[in-house]
């Protein structure tokens, strides 16, 4: 039987207590806003339990997505490989709006907020891959965890659109200038992550999550445990990149111990301002040095063994050689 019991907040308000015994049932009870909207409740309530189909989603109101982006990180990032980058993606995730949502608030016109907010800091291809992590994230919590998701949020928006691939290449000077730029950032970690980057091709994840354990100074190879495509590889280090690590304090632990995701995102984009450096990622770090690998004689597979490039096609994309330096060769 439900009932509606009318209350007074503190502010002095009417406030609506629903309420639904029904014997087989668990007791339930909500307040609203108003009398009608309480109603309604009790109505819809009671004509589920007569039909069969009343879902107790009680549990979604109680549990907000922190738990389960705590729980995921704990119990199914370990079993992937890129367990720990997707560790870091689910640490941005939990300094998100996001994750003071209950299940039972978390709609589609919540996510389409999101996704535009987060379209302004990052391309869309950032943007599906967290989509695709929270959605996952949904899903397991649906099917293995017992909670009573009617819909994934995840699949009621629109993914944005990839970005067409970037060739932005380091153009002359601004390889100086913006390491110059890098000195004056706090901590002085900065040019050492840019001067690896441009060494190795490593993904600015890839370098936050390189542990001391994996780097042999005297083998002058670096291993990447897991990578954005799930793989490991191994990652030759020049006679450059070797210097640069010799200039990092050793310790045990990550190479860049004390340097988070946002520190990067936010002191990158810094130098490049004092650098008067425009349209410079630092994935496009990425991209040149995988360019330098190929301009220095690299065949396309032994670059793609240091990259991880999965296919030779995939390799091409950030193989744009600079039409100047190929003048050279045209005399």
């Amino acid at each position: 039987m439900g009932t509606v019991v009318k209350r007074t907040d503190n502010a002095g308000r009417p406030t609506y207590q629903a309420r639904v015994r029904r014997k087989g049932h668990a007791a339930l009870s909500r307040n609203f806003g108003t009398e009608s909207a309480a109603d309604r409740w009790v109505a819809a309530q009671e004509a589920a339990q007569e039909a069969g189909t009343f879902i107790d989603d009680r549990n979604l109101h109680r549990t907000l997505m922190r738990a389960l982006f705590e729980r995921y990180a704990s119990e199914v990032s370990p079993l992937k490989r890129g367990g720990d980058l997707e560790k870091l993606r689910i640490a941005r995730l939990l300094k998100s709006p996001l994750a003071s949502y209950s299940l039972a608030n978390l709609t589609g016109d919540v996510m389409r907020q999101w996704r535009d907010d987060r379209l302004r800091d990052v391309l869309g291809s950032t943007v599906n891959r967290e989509l695709n992590l929270i959605g996952h994230v949904i899903e397991t919590a649906r099917k293995e965890w017992g909670y009573p998701i009617v819909l994934n949020a995840v699949q009621q928006i629109r993914r944005p659109k990839n970005p067409p691939h970037r060739d932005r290449r380091l153009q002359p000077g601004e390889e100086e200038a913006l390491l110059t730029a890098a000195d004056r950032t706090r901590g002085g970690y900065l040019r050492n992550m840019i001067e690896l980057a441009l060494e190795t091709a490593m993904r600015r994840g890839e370098l936050l999550a390189l542990q001391w354990r994996d780097v042999s100074i005297e083998r002058r190879t670096a291993h990447i445990r897991m990578s954005k495509t799930g793989k490991g590889r191994g990652v030759p280090l020049s006679r450059k990149a070797v210097t640069v690590l010799l200039r990092v304090p050793q310790q045990s632990g990550r190479v860049f111990d004390s340097v988070t995701y946002e520190a990067v995102k936010q002191s990158f984009p810094r130098a490049c301002a004092w650098a008067a450096i425009r349209d410079l990622r630092f994935h496009d770090l990425r991209h040149e040095a995988t360019s330098r690998f190929i301009e220095k004689g690299l065949s396309i597979a032994e670059a793609a063994s240091i990259t991880g490039h999965s296919s030779a096609s995939m390799l091409q994309v950030y193989v744009h050689l600079q039409a100047w330096k190929l003048a050279d060769k045209l005399d």
